[in-house]
């Protein structure tokens, strides 16, 4: 399994977890590559895992409270240039905090 696959297997695992099935995920090619350098660059083995947990997990929880999406609706992960990003998270050259919009 290339590494790309199980980055978003483990993101598509941990959305299902907190959306259900009925609801659909789509990352931005911008974020996919910034996954990816985060984890060619940092020197923590399970960084980029840890910060899919934590990071994009708490995250999508938070979206789930605030919106209450209905089903069959599509959630996008994007990046966002305009957003100053204050804090990494540790180990890895990602944010430490989703933004919702």
């Amino acid at each position: 399994m290339s590494l790309l696959s199980k980055y978003l297997k483990s993101i598509s695992m941990l959305f299902q977890r907190t959306f259900g099935s009925e609801l659909q995920l789509e990352i931005d090619y911008e974020v996919i590559a910034h996954i990816l350098a985060a984890a060619w660059l940092s020197d923590k083995k399970n960084a980029v895992e840890d910060w899919v947990e934590h990071v994009l997990g708490r995250g999508f929880v938070e979206a789930q409270q605030k919106y209450h999406p209905a089903a069959q609706c599509v959630v996008k992960l994007v990046h966002c240039e305009s957003i100053f990003v204050e804090e990494q998270a540790s180990g890895v050259c990602l944010p430490a905090r989703i933004n919702m919009d």
